[in-house]
């Protein structure tokens, strides 16, 4: 059994055990209002038999309520007892005309409430329907003709009330106990959330270590086969000498992308200079760009309070691509109206949508030798800062990558 199935249970259970006091004071006010009128004697001595019965098996289902759940079993045969014995009561008392039919609503409701969409809910709706129909085709005056209207009065009155009040502590308790569901589903999953990021950090540190400790082997390995290809004589061994100091380069850029992605943002956030940080990656990018023939220039002014060096690497990575994208120039803007914006423009050859899709997705990339990582690690430093980063392109019209930051907080 799940723990919202014995939540509801036992919240039925509650129910059963309130259930006598609440029908026991309007089955006494009923007899005793019969008593005094005139109805005949056999109609009272079914209707006392009929409320003696019913109020007899209330009480043992209170009482053995008090000592163990009740079962979802046992459940329904009290809500299917329970209509079938208020429509033996109707039809003593007038039928559908009598004054004890809207007692038949609280064990349909409470039921319906406590079952949901299970099998049962249609057994306790179908026992309510026969109940009905059984009374519409009773003929009018059998068993007894009905009650006179200064008695149908008050017995209507406190037979209302009592199914409200039945229907609404049956509604709440089982209310209460879906609230208690609901908050519990809540917790469990805030905690499988919170276990998964905790399993993720460490991952991801453990996986930080692994790519440093990789490093120095790495540049140890390509030092000697750089050594080795310079003494090389034979052709063919230069060759492939050079093949893996090239294997070599780019499994080292790998994880020094990946040691940049894993890197946590700074502590302690400080003022950054936006512009003076933008004309200090350009300058570093010169040789490229013009090894590349791309013109750079940057427009504007802003700054913003968060991690200098990790804004750097995140323009720096934008930059590169937008170097490499095969345009003829990149311009870098920035604008501090409202959210600081830094957009990288260039006039390259653009993406296809689904091409565009993909930006940002670890190892996704269209460069020969790229990683992927420096767009992720770009939108990753964004969102350090409260910000996004988007990306508009079309083929053949270029590509305006937009940093919107708020910064850190």
């Amino acid at each position: 059994m799940t723990p919202d199935r014995a939540r509801t249970l036992a919240a039925s259970t509650a129910f059963l055990r309130w259930r006598p006091w609440i029908v026991a004071p309007v089955m006494v006010t009923t007899l005793v209002l019969l008593t005094h009128a005139a109805v005949p004697l056999r109609q009272r001595a079914g209707l006392t038999a009929g409320f003696s019965v019913m109020l007899a098996f209330f009480v043992f289902e209170a009482i053995r309520a008090r000592r163990s759940t009740v079962s979802e079993r046992a459940l329904l045969g009290s809500m299917v007892f329970t209509e079938l014995g208020i429509g033996a009561a109707c039809a003593l008392s007038g039928g559908l005309a009598g004054p004890l039919l809207p007692m038949l609503l609280a064990p349909t409701i409470v039921g319906l409430a406590a079952f949901g969409r299970r099998r049962a809910s249609g057994g306790v709706l179908g026992v309510a329907a026969a109940v009905l129909l059984g009374l519409v085709f009773l003929p009018v005056g059998v068993p007894f003709a009905a009650l006179a209207p200064e008695i149908h009065r008050p017995i209507a009155l406190l037979a209302t009330a009592a199914a409200l009040v039945l229907a609404g502590t049956g509604a709440i308790t089982l209310g209460d106990a879906y609230g208690a569901a609901r908050a519990d589903t809540d917790a469990a999953r805030d905690a499988a959330v919170e276990a998964a990021l905790e399993r993720s950090r460490a991952v991801a540190t453990l996986g930080a270590q692994v790519a440093h400790e990789i490093k120095n082997p790495l540049a140890s390995i390509q030092g000697l086969a750089e050594l080795l290809a310079e003494d090389a004589s034979e052709p063919r061994a230069k060759k492939r000498l050079a093949v893996m100091v090239g294997e070599v380069a780019r499994i080292e850029t790998i994880v020094k992308d990946y040691l940049a992605y894993a890197r946590p943002l700074a502590a302690e956030a400080g003022e950054v200079d936006l512009g003076a940080l933008v004309t200090r990656v350009l300058a570093g990018l010169e040789g490229r760009a013009a090894r590349a023939g791309v013109t750079l220039s940057c427009a504007g002014e802003a700054s913003i309070r968060g991690d200098g060096p990790r804004l750097e690497e995140a323009i720096l990575n934008v930059v590169l691509n937008a170097i490499e994208s095969g345009g003829r120039a990149v311009r870098v803007v920035l604008s501090a109206t409202g959210p600081v914006e830094i957009e990288v423009v260039d006039d390259g050859p653009g993406m296809a949508p689904e091409t565009l899709a993909r930006v940002g997705t670890p190892f996704f990339t269209t460069r020969g030798g790229g990683t992927g990582l420096g767009v992720a690690l770009a939108r990753q430093v964004a969102e350090h800062h409260r910000g996004t980063l988007s990306f508009v392109s079309a083929e053949g019209r270029g590509t305006t990558a937009t940093f919107t930051l708020q910064g850190a907080p």
